[in-house]
C-alpha cells in the first residue's frame, strides 16, 4: 500500500492512502468507525463520519476500480444480504465540489447539500445505523436487479 509522509516540525506522520494491493483489490486508509462504549454515536462522531464518507466519494470519483474502498462505510449486514462483501462494488456516487451538511435531530440522518463544478446543487439524505459498536451507512433500497448498483442515500434531489 502506498503511504504519504508528512513532516511537521520534528515529527513524521505516516498516512496510508487508498490504493491497490498486490492482488489487485482496492485497499483503503479507513477502518470501520468505532463509536466507543456507548449505544448511540455523538453528534460530533456523526459529523466526522459524514465528512469522511463524502470526502472519500469526492477523492475516488466515479472510477469503478476504486469504489471498493467505500465498502467500509456500509452496514456489513446490508453487504452480506446482497452479496456485496467482495468483488465489484457498484455504489452510485455524486460529483462533489462543495459541501454543507447538517445532522438531523434523530441522530440517524444527515442532510447534505453538495455542489458540482457546473453550479448545480443537490440535496442528499444519508441514514446511519450502529452495528457491533461501529457506525455505518444504512441504504434502504436493495441493489438494482440487473446491474446490482445501489444508492447510499435515502433521498437525492436537485435544488433550484
Amino acid at each position: 500500500m502506498k503511504k504519504l509522509l508528512l513532516t511537521i516540525s520534528a515529527f513524521v506522520i505516516v498516512l496510508p492512502l487508498a490504493g491497490f494491493a498486490d492482488d489487485g483489490q482496492v485497499t483503503t486508509r479507513r477502518k470501520p468507525f468505532v463509536i466507543g462504549n456507548r449505544a448511540e454515536p455523538t453528534r460530533t462522531q456523526l459529523q466526522a463520519f459524514t465528512k469522511m464518507f463524502l470526502h472519500d466519494v469526492r477523492e475516488l470519483g466515479e472510477d469503478e476500480n476504486k469504489l471498493g474502498a467505500l465498502r467500509v462505510f456500509f452496514d456489513p449486514r446490508y453487504l452480506e444480504a446482497h452479496d456485496l462483501q467482495q468483488g465489484d462494488f457498484p455504489v452510485e456516487t455524486v460529483s462533489i465540489e462543495s459541501l454543507q451538511y447538517q445532522i438531523a435531530d434523530d441522530n440517524r440522518t444527515a442532510a447534505c447539500v453538495v455542489g458540482a463544478n457546473d453550479n448545480e446543487r443537490e440535496l442528499i439524505l444519508l441514514q446511519f445505523t450502529v452495528h457491533a459498536g461501529k457506525l455505518y451507512l444504512e441504504p434502504q433500497a436493495p441493489p438494482h436487479a440487473t446491474n446490482r448498483s445501489f444508492k447510499p442515500w435515502i433521498l437525492r434531489m436537485k435544488l433550484e
